[in-house]
């Protein structure tokens, strides 16, 4: 099977609906000039191939209390790393998470309502087997930060 190169098009396609995925098919259509239909046969297509994962909303912690933000660098015992890995994922509070190279073996990034909500978050982290240590940063403000891809 050979493998699908994005073109101009889905580029245009894919920078409008991370943008705003609320715009409809016919909408998107006018923007780059073809029928809706092109564009929902697109966006199908981008969505089969991976290039889409999902579509989804961006929402601002801030606004739902969530005010402290946190990267948890994480040292791990080689032999229980995957493991250890698992368990972290399962932190509701952890919303990504790396697999890194370098002094560390992981970064968690963090969102709490509080210093104490994140105190508990590095309690759990450290009670899981195989976690070593710890070193958290905590963000003081964003300079930039875009949840979208440049194409």
């Amino acid at each position: 099977m050979s493998k699908y190169i994005i073109d101009d098009l889905d580029k245009k396609i894919l920078n409008i609906l991370q943008k705003n995925a609320d715009l409809t098919y016919a909408e998107i259509a006018k923007e780059v000039n073809v029928s809706p239909s092109t564009v929902h046969l697109r966006v199908k297509r981008l969505k089969e191939l991976g290039y889409i994962k999902s579509i989804i909303a961006v929402v601002d912690p801030g606004k739902l209390g969530l005010n402290i933000r946190a990267y948890v660098f994480i040292k791990t015992d080689p032999k229980k790393h995957n493991e250890a890995l698992e368990k972290i994922a399962k932190i509701k509070e952890v919303v990504e998470l790396y697999d890194i190279t370098g002094e560390y073996s992981a970064i968690a990034k963090v969102y709490a309502t509080d210093n104490e909500g994140l105190a508990r978050i590095l309690d759990t982290l450290g009670q899981i087997e195989g976690v070593l240590s710890t070193s958290t940063s905590l963000v003081m403000r964003a300079i930039k930060e875009l949840p979208t891809v440049q194409l």
